[in-house]
């Protein structure tokens, strides 16, 4: 499979089932850090996205006897990056899209190497992380509203 083909079903897989997140990686981190995740029943989905773009795949047992056991595959940090970078020109989903874009955007910019923020930098990202929460929400309400009518 090509590299574009690649990116673009990993793509497709994201605007149906994946998630794009902001995460506390450890209880004590002050900051978000980006995360991907897709759940999967189907094991060779979640083992094709660890052997193309690396991270875990974590199992779950089912519950009841007529569930399937699923696995997630999830990615953090700058493997989380660089996954979005490779699949944003291909997704389709307005608030994937929306989060992808403002993490490959400016998570990196608002982030120093060393982990020592200034009280600029540290209200930047704070900012930062209402705003990748608020205006998704912003706009799914408003399109509610529009059902609603």
């Amino acid at each position: 499979m090509s590299e574009e083909l690649t990116y673009a079903y990993s793509a497709g897989l994201m605007d149906g089932e994946g998630t794009v997140a902001l995460i506390y990686k450890y209880k004590t981190s002050r900051y978000r850090w980006p995360h991907v995740a897709l759940p999967s029943c189907t094991s060779e989905l979640t083992a094709f996205l660890k052997e193309q773009f690396g991270g875990c795949v974590s199992g779950k047992k089912a519950r009841k006897k007529n569930h399937s056991p699923s696995a997630t595959w999830a990615v953090t940090g700058d493997r989380a990056l660089s996954f979005l970078q490779k699949v944003l020109p291909y997704l389709r989903e307005p608030e994937k899209i929306r989060r992808a874009q403002m993490l490959v955007k400016d998570y990196k910019k608002l982030t120093p190497r060393n982990g020592r923020y200034t009280e600029e930098q540290r209200q930047a990202k704070l900012t930062f992380e209402h705003r990748f929460f608020e205006e998704g929400r912003a706009s799914r309400q408003t399109a509610n509203i529009r059902w609603a009518a």
